[in-house]
């Protein structure tokens, strides 16, 4: 690659970090919606670090030493985070208040990529999230959104850099292997769930098989650290339901819905009925699977799945996992 393309491509990059921080700053006067206390990253999703993994899971090969690549990843989620709740709203009687059974609507992420790889041996990068947080106006009481406003959070999240060193070859050796280490700053709302409450260090090995040159079989595993408080006491799937604002109930014993009281004030106050599964947020063991299919020169179908688990919640609160399938198209080899 030309110097001459590499200033223009980091020029690019340059910008676009500029606009995410003013993006980033400029959202907090919009967005209300937030944890009472410490924070929580929703985006489960990360893209692999260079452009020699498969989807989300890295690869064990590394980039050509002096070689550069950029890229950027777009990835959305819908629906997160189960509670059965209602959309506050002083127009509305809390008898007739809108359900629903999510607390976050959409989570979009444009995640921009830069790598240099070294002595054949190490890639070196950097990761710019820019990210938009949709949620409706429900209230968790004590807990989320006690100023009874909705999520709308849009700007950075954590940004990130990261190193990859190649240990064994796959070409060579059999089996590849590869360690990782992602470092993020705390320049996200955790509070808006756009990012980890805290500094965050991420070591993980990254395993390769070819059984034939054109299928790629990989697994990762790794421990996501943060430094900072995590959210506490976070009813997954628990249900909230309307409460007369002018005599809270004790959660638990919240008014039952055929309540002739219900009829008489506005969905305004929440009372927690049901905490589900109590979740505090503390550091993540990750890990993943996939393969990868060579079904033409410059074209591979690739198959994922992979998870996350809460160190202190051993169970389906603390148990994230999903699946994905794709294509890609190399456009320049």
């Amino acid at each position: 690659m030309s110097m001459r393309l590499v200033g223009k491509a980091c020029r690019i990059l340059l910008v676009a970090l500029v606009a995410a921080c003013s993006l980033g700053v400029g959202s907090s006067a919009f967005a209300q919606a937030k944890l009472a206390g410490g924070g929580m990253d929703l985006h489960m999703f990360r893209p692999a670090v260079d452009s020699k993994g498969f989807i989300s899971l890295n690869g064990t090969d590394i980039l050509g030493a002096g070689d550069v690549s950029f890229g950027l990843v777009l990835d959305a989620g819908f629906g997160l985070m189960p509670l059965n709740g209602f959309v506050l709203d002083t127009k509305e009687r809390a008898e007739n208040a809108e359900s629903n059974d999510r607390l976050v609507d959409s989570f979009f992420t444009g995640t921009l990529q830069a790598n240099y790889g070294i002595a054949n041996l190490l890639v070196v990068g950097i990761d710019i999230p820019i990210q938009v947080v949709g949620g409706q106006n429900t209230q968790i009481p004590g807990v989320y959104n006690l100023a009874s406003d909705g999520l709308e959070y849009q700007g950075i999240g954590n940004l990130g850099i990261h190193g990859k060193v190649r240990m064994l070859r796959v070409e060579r050796e059999g089996v590849g292997l590869a360690a990782v280490l992602h470092a993020e700053l705390p320049t996200g709302d955790s509070k808006q769930f756009a990012g980890e409450p805290g500094v965050g260090l991420w070591p993980m090995l990254a395993f390769e098989y070819r059984p034939i040159r054109e299928i790629r079989l990989g697994v990762n595993a790794g421990y996501r650290f943060n430094s900072g408080k995590g959210a506490q006491n976070v009813p997954v799937d628990g249900t909230v339901v309307p409460d007369d604002p002018n005599n809270p109930s004790a959660a638990g014993a919240c008014l039952p819905s055929t309540d002739p009281s219900l009829g008489t004030f506005a969905a305004t106050a929440t009372c927690l009925q049901d905490p589900g599964t109590l979740l505090d947020y503390d550091d993540l063991i990750t890990f993943g699977l996939g393969a990868s299919f060579r079904v033409a020169p410059a074209w591979d179908i690739v198959l994922e799945g992979y998870g996350t688990q809460v160190i202190t919640g051993f169970n389906k609160a603390g148990l994230s996992l999903e699946a994905l399938g794709g294509i890609k198209i190399f456009v320049e080899r």
